[in-house]
């Protein structure tokens, strides 16, 4: 997102120091491009925090990814490099594992 910087140049570190580590998923964050308030610390913890949910889905994910635009850009990015470590991750086995 131009103009954006992670905010926590200890890769959240600072994040859960300053109590700003949230791992509730936020549809005002959502709309931002980010899954949780933790995600804004780190490049790193944003992917980590969207593994974190396409392995193991928290409630309303899929209808997160399905309602916001840069939540399913990012979701197909990682998808798509899963699929190069093993062909069976696809979106659509991910989405079968919340059920």
């Amino acid at each position: 997102m131009p103009g954006f910087d992670y905010n926590d140049p200890e890769n959240g570190v600072g994040a859960i120091r300053n109590n700003q580590s949230s791992q509730e998923l936020d549809t005002v964050l959502c709309k931002k491009g980010f899954l949780t308030q933790y995600a804004l610390s780190s490049l790193e913890n944003d992917i980590n925090t969207l593994a974190q949910n396409i392995f193991s889905p928290g409630d309303g994910f899929w209808a997160l990814v399905d309602g916001y635009p840069k939540i399913s850009q990012k979701v197909k990015l990682l998808i798509s490099f899963y699929h190069k470590i093993d062909s069976a991750f696809t979106e659509t086995y991910f989405r079968n594992l919340n059920l």
